[in-house]
C-alpha cells in the first residue's frame, strides 16, 4: 500500500524518527514493567540493510527480552544471553519503513508486520524485567514510536496501532519527537533514552493512509528535460502580487533533485527546490521595483525515492521565509524583501524544472499548490495531514489526477490558464498516501 512519510492523521501527534550512525545507540533507562507476564512490543522501523544484525530493544541483563531485526530481513525474539525464541515468517525490505510488533504470552509468540500476521511459534521463555534497555540499529537505519505493552494485544489492537498510531495504554512509548538534544523522552513518563551517534530525521516517518478529501495522483518525470508547463502563460507570475504571503508546496518523490516549481518572470523568480544529496527548500524572489531579493536554503531530507511533503511560506510583511517538511515548520530565517507585498514581473509557471529550462528533476511529482493570502501554519499543516486548501485569497492547485492525454487541470479560485505535460512526463499511479 503507498505510503507518504511525516505526520500521522488519526492520533495528530507529531513524530520525528530517528537515524543511527556508526556505533549509534539510545541507552533507555526505564521503570516501565512489561516483561514479567504477557506483553507486546512494538515499533515502526527504516532498516537501511540486512548486512548486520540491528536490535529493536535489547538488554544487558540476562534473560531480558530482546527483540532484533536478523540478517535475513526478518524480527526476532530471544532471551538476552540466551536462545532465541521465535522468527518471524514474514521479513521486511531494506529503506522501508514497516511497522513490527511481537507479541508473547505463556510461550506462545506471535509477529506481525505492517498489521498482518507473520507467524507464530510455542517455544517458552522465561523472561525477566529489566531497567536498563537499548536500541541499536545499523548505520543508516531509523526507528520510530517505540512501544512496549504490559498484555499481549490482539491482531485487531496491533492493525489499530499500524493505522491510527498509539493503542491502549503503553508502560512504555518513544516517540522520538525530541526532535533536538541527545536524550529520548518516553511518553508514558517511564524513563528516558541517552542518545549516542544518532540524530532525529523530521522527514524520515512513517504514516498510516490517510482519508483525502479530493483524488490525488502523480506526474513521472522520467529525465531533467520533462515538465508540466502552463499554457500561454506569460502572466502568470503575476497573478500572485500584492500577496502579503505566498506559499508553494507540493507531494514529491524524487530520484534526482531539482526545481519542484518555479514562476518567473525575466531574472524575477519564485522557487521552491527539493533534491536529495544536495537537499534543500528554497524561495527565492526579486522585488521588480526595489530589486530587493531573497534566498532561503535549509536542509530538507536527504533519503530520495520516498514521498514528501515540503512547503515555503514567504512574508513579506515580516520579511520571513518558513521552510516545512510533512507539515512541520522547521526553519524559519530572516530576510530583506523590502517592498512588503510579493511584485514578480510577468512570467510564466513550471513544475518539475526552472523556468529558464534548468534544474529538471527525475522522480514522480504529486498534488503542487501555489497560494497568495495569510497562509497560517495550521494551513500547511491541514494541506499535508488531509488535503485542505487553505482559504486565502489566491489559490492554484494541480492534483495531477489524470490518465489520458497531456492537459493537466487546476483548481482553486483563479481562473484556469491550463498546463499540459511536456517532454517525456506521463501519468502515475502512483499516489502519495
Amino acid at each position: 500500500m503507498p505510503r507518504a512519510y511525516g505526520f500521522r492523521h488519526a492520533d495528530r501527534d507529531f513524530y520525528t524518527s530517528l537515524r543511527f550512525s556508526a556505533g549509534g545507540t539510545v541507552a533507555i533507562t526505564s521503570t516501565a514493567q512489561f516483561a514479567a507476564g504477557p506483553f507486546t512490543i512494538s515499533a515502526w522501523v527504516w532498516p537501511d540493510s540486512f548486512a548486520a544484525e540491528q536490535t529493536i530493544i535489547g538488554s544487558a541483563t540476562a534473560n531480558a527480552p530482546v527483540v532484533k531485526i536478523t540478517t535475513g530481513g526478518q524480527v526476532s525474539l530471544s532471551l538476552a544471553g540466551g536462545a532465541t525464541i521465535a522468527t518471524s515468517v514474514g521479513g521486511l525490505q531494506p529503506r522501508e519503513w514497516a511497522h513490527v510488533a511481537v507479541r508473547y504470552d505463556a510461550g506462545a509468540t506471535r509477529f506481525f508486520i505492517n498489521g498482518e500476521d507473520a507467524g507464530a511459534a510455542n517455544t517458552a521463555g522465561a523472561f525477566v524485567q529489566a531497567s536498563s534497555m537499548t536500541v541499536a540499529l545499523s548505520a543508516g537505519s531509523a526507528i520510530c514510536e517505540l512501544a512496549a505493552h504490559a498484555s499481549a494485544l490482539t491482531q485487531d489492537a496491533v492493525r489499530s496501532m499500524f493505522y491510527m498510531g498509539a493503542m491502549g495504554a503503553p508502560v512504555m512509548r518513544f516517540r522520538f519527537a525530541d526532535a533536538v538534544g541527545s536524550v529520548a523522552s518516553d511518553a508514558a513518563g517511564s524513563g528516558s533514552g541517552a542518545i549516542t551517534s544518532c540524530s532525529f530525521a523530521p522527514w524520515l516517518v512513517p504514516t498510516a493512509p490517510r482519508l483525502m478529501p479530493r483524488a490525488m495522483g502523480s506526474v513521472r518525470l522520467s529525465a531533467a528535460t520533462d515538465y508540466i508547463g502552463l499554457i500561454g502563460a506569460n502572466a502568470y507570475s503575476s497573478r500572485f502580487n500584492g500577496s502579503a504571503k505566498i506559499m508553494m508546496a507540493g507531494w514529491a518523490r524524487i530520484h534526482t533533485g531539482g526545481i519542484l516549481v518555479c514562476s518567473r518572470g525575466g531574472t524575477v523568480r519564485g522557487y521552491l527546490q527539493s533534491g536529495n544529496n544536495t537537499s534543500f527548500g528554497v524561495f527565492r524572489s526579486q522585488d521588480a521595483d526595489t530589486g530587493q531579493g531573497a534566498a532561503n536554503a535549509r536542509h530538507f531530507f536527504n533519503t530520495p525515492r520516498q514521498w514528501h511533503f515540503c512547503a515555503t511560506v514567504a512574508d513579506f510583511e515580516n520579511d520571513t521565509v518558513t521552510n516545512y517538511v510533512n507539515g512541520v515548520a522547521f526553519d524559519r530565517q530572516s530576510v530583506a524583501f523590502g517592498a512588503g507585498a510579493l511584485n514578480l514581473t510577468s512570467g510564466d509557471l513550471r513544475i518539475g524544472q526552472d523556468s529558464n529550462g534548468t534544474g529538471g528533476i527525475v522522480g514522480l511529482v504529486g498534488p503542487i499548490y501555489v497560494c497568495g493570502g495569510n497562509i497560517t501554519n495550521q494551513m500547511v499543516r491541514d494541506l499535508y495531514l488531509t488535503g485542505k486548501v487553505p482559504s486565502v485569497d489566491k489559490v492554484a492547485y494541480w492534483d495531477m489526477t489524470g490518465r489520458s492525454g497531456t492537459a493537466v487541470t487546476q483548481g482553486g479560485n483563479l481562473s484556469d490558464m491550463g498546463a499540459t505535460l511536456v517532454g517525456g512526463a506521463a501519468w502515475s499511479l502512483e499516489v502519495p498516501l
